[in-house]
């Protein structure tokens, strides 16, 4: 399968552009790259796959991600042969004011956060938990209860539009393995976290 969201990515800012997107002050392809991120959230993924991040998901399967979405990511993993468990609590829906009912890439199950407590044996991913919502939140928690052992996480630091200051705090008390850089829209500061759940005592 075909990286489109990459491959769109790298034409808006140049082949082998630095993932750090913030390079240009052309403001006439400023607007056509905000344009372009808007749309690319809905029908694709809100952060941009790369090969170095997809190879690091595909060292941690088998995986289940919450918040799937349209399935991009773990379609992509999918093809790649990578165990994916994927969940949305509202998958191809017009309800759903992220994705509305943009067709999805892979089978996504409808699930709400707490199914990641069902899988601690996998390693948990989730990529853009909604800004100030608790999903990201619920998810881990329910995951660390549950004796889950490894978080991907996908979306900016604490105080940026990705989860809520509850799951950041319990980010904090998650120990940090490795980091990896991701193609950025303008604006955005993301990042792929992978994480080792610490236990005490």
């Amino acid at each position: 399968m075909r990286n489109e969201l990459f491959d769109l990515w790298e034409r808006l800012h140049g082949r082998g552009a630095a993932f750090n997107s913030n390079v240009r002050n052309d403001w006439t392809s400023l607007s056509e790259r905000y344009g372009a991120r808007r749309e690319a959230a809905r029908r694709y993924a809100w952060a941009v796959p790369s090969d170095a991040a997809l190879d690091a998901l595909a060292g941690l399967s088998p995986i289940i991600e919450v918040g799937a979405g349209t399935g991009y990511w773990a379609a992509l993993l999918r093809d790649r042969g990578v165990d994916v468990l994927a969940f949305d609590i509202a998958p191809r829906d017009p309800a759903n004011h992220h994705h509305g009912d943009s067709p999805l890439w892979t089978n996504v199950e409808r699930a709400d956060a707490e199914v990641a407590g069902l899988h601690p044996d996998r390693t948990l991913f989730l990529c853009w938990p909604p800004y100030d919502e608790p999903m990201g939140a619920t998810a881990l928690r329910a995951y660390i209860a549950a004796g889950g052992h490894t978080l991907v996480y996908i979306g900016e630091g604490e105080g940026g539009c990705t989860a809520n200051d509850d799951f950041h705090q319990l980010l904090d008390s998650l120990e940090l393995v490795r980091e990896i850089d991701l193609p950025q829209w303008d604006g955005i500061h993301d990042y792929m976290g992978i994480y080792r759940i610490v236990r005490h005592g």
